[in-house]
């Protein structure tokens, strides 16, 4: 047998095969009615729906005026579940803040302390027409972080009415 027929023949047994599945796919629901409502009961069952809602008797007792509804109970339990849980991400919230903003100043410290450390180590020259054009809240914050030798250096480079100004701030 050549290449040819036996191709034509495996081509012609697939096609019949394909072709008896997509009848039978057809067909199954007209011959099988009881299965396929059973199918459809069950995925009916199954959906994502929620249940029809069924009014629940609420029993009292005759000496307390708490109803006896486990799902009333439930509820209340659930729900101070998580009126806590709203409380500690309160407070977890509250404590993150409290630690960004230290670490925020603690990091603007050490910017400060660099810059001052870096200006302050230039020459006398150089430092002068800097520090001299700086206003007087960054003068003080550059003078509390300098060293006592750096902050002689500091007076002397500024002029007298901006060095008079900021000993009385930090005398003060």
């Amino acid at each position: 047998m050549d290449k040819k027929k036996l191709g034509i023949y495996a081509g012609g047994f697939i096609a019949s095969f394909l072709g008896m599945i997509v009848i039978s796919y057809f067909m199954f629901p007209l011959l099988n009615t009881d299965e396929v409502q059973r199918i459809e009961e069950v995925m009916a069952a199954s959906s994502d729906e929620p249940p029809s809602e069924q009014p629940v008797e609420v029993m009292e007792d005759s000496l307390s005026s708490e109803p006896l509804n486990p799902l009333a109970e439930m509820e209340k339990k659930y729900q101070s579940k998580i009126d806590s849980l709203y409380e500690v991400m309160a407070q977890m919230e509250a404590d993150f803040e409290e630690k960004l903003t230290s670490q925020q100043a603690e990091s603007r410290n050490e910017n400060v302390e660099e810059i001052a450390k870096n200006l302050l180590n230039l020459d006398e020259e150089a430092l002068a027409p800097i520090a001299n054009r700086l206003d007087d809240s960054h003068l003080l914050q550059l003078y509390r972080s300098a060293s006592s030798m750096q902050r002689q250096k500091l007076l002397g480079v500024i002029e007298p009415e901006k060095a008079s100004k900021l000993l009385k701030e930090v005398l003060l």
